[in-house]
């Protein structure tokens, strides 16, 4: 009979300890949301470790879509770049300390991965129009790189939309502009490159070859201006300096960008 009401204290007590491992558990997920896409075992590994950064490398990828590594300066605790699972390393615009609770820093982290993005794209904006393609693909990351071919994508296309009533073959010039810029990624492509830099140009190219369809086909139904629905049902990628904004246009929706890191990733 003892042994029965010992066995009862215990599991209340056991029920007490799971609903408070919750309670504290779902604190953490509420301070950094991230943590919701994690497991409680894993979660419970992270904060375990929380004067360890190094030890949170192998999870940063069940946090985070495509950083699976950091780069630790170990005395100081900075984080200074960020890796993708492909290999690509971007470094941020600042460090980032990893000292006090790991939300607290890995908010942080988020912030200056996303500040850092921002900070990249703000400046391939630029110079995605004054750079040679070779050089501009070459300088910048493989998201970057991408977004600067949809800014260029966008801005001809829309020029040409614009001008097409009053300039005969505006359309079809812009047309060859764009498969010029296929044939130089495919003649980039066919050279000696690192297996990196090849998935980063057939990321560009498989693109590159969508816009290509995508203008010819608004040759061929012979669309002349920037509101036909066939041009604004289109995904419109622009940079806007009155909002110093990234933003992308569907229809009559506007959004931002989130700046989210991508890596380099096949499409």
């Amino acid at each position: 009979e003892s042994l029965r009401q010992l066995l009862v204290h215990l599991t209340e007590q056991l029920e007490l300890c799971q609903r408070s491992l919750s309670g504290y558990l779902e604190s953490k997920r509420v301070a950094f949301p991230r943590f919701y896409f994690v497991s409680d075992t894993v979660l419970l590994e992270i904060l375990s470790q929380k004067n360890d950064p190094k030890a949170i490398q192998p999870h940063l990828k069940s946090i985070f879509d495509a950083v699976h590594s950091v780069t630790i300066e170990a005395k100081a605790r900075k984080l200074t770049a960020m890796q993708s699972g492909e290999g690509e390393s971007v470094d941020f615009s600042a460090p980032v300390i990893a000292d006090g609770n790991i939300e607290d820093w890995l908010l942080l982290l988020e912030a200056e991965m996303k500040r850092t993005v921002k900070e990249i794209l703000r400046k391939a904006a630029r110079e995605c129009f004054s750079l040679k393609l070779g050089e501009f693909v070459e300088k910048y990351p493989s998201q970057a790189a991408l977004v600067g071919l949809q800014f260029i994508w966008t801005r001809d296309c829309q020029l040409a939309l614009s001008r097409s009533r009053t300039e005969k073959g505006v359309m079809q010039s812009a047309f060859k502009r764009v498969s010029q810029v296929l044939s130089d990624l495919t003649q980039m492509a066919s050279k000696e490159v690192s297996p990196l830099d090849r998935m980063k140009l057939e990321t560009l190219i498989t693109v590159q070859v969508h816009q290509r369809d995508v203008l010819e086909e608004l040759v061929a139904h012979k669309v002349k201006d920037a509101q036909d629905f066939e041009w604004q049902r289109q995904c419109r990628v622009y940079w806007r300096p009155d909002k110093d904004e990234c933003c992308i246009e569907v229809a009559d929706i506007e959004f931002d960008y989130c700046y989210e890191y991508l890596g380099c990733k096949e499409r």
